[in-house]
């Protein structure tokens, strides 16, 4: 039997659903589809979003179990840097002149 280890990976990795389609470009639909295993086959498009996002290969997310075999353990992995650094963090700048307009907050990626 082929085991999805996908909700695992995004689990360990603080990473929902959404958040894994705003990373790959993928949509929420197919994302979701995908994580609860409602799909009998996935684009390999998608796998390859789906690995190039969370720094994986596809054997890390799918895994054969024989029959009478217990559910593989998913390895604890730190949040890849390549989705570490497509998150935008704002902040607000508490100064009298903000360099960035009137508003006061600045924008880094």
């Amino acid at each position: 039997m082929i085991v999805n280890l996908l909700p695992d990976l995004m689990e360990n990795r603080g990473i929902s659903i959404r958040e894994l389609s705003r990373l790959t470009g993928v949509t929420y639909t197919t994302v979701r589809a995908v994580y609860h295993g409602e799909r009998s086959s996935v684009k390999l498009d998608v796998l390859d979003s789906i690995c190039k996002s969370l720094d994986l290969q596809p054997g890390d997310i799918y895994r054969y179990v024989a029959p009478g075999q217990p559910r593989p353990q998913t390895v604890s992995q730190p949040p890849s840097p390549r989705s570490a650094s497509r998150t935008i963090h704002r902040t607000k700048k508490r100064s009298k002149a903000p360099p960035g307009g009137s508003d006061g907050w600045v924008t880094w990626e």
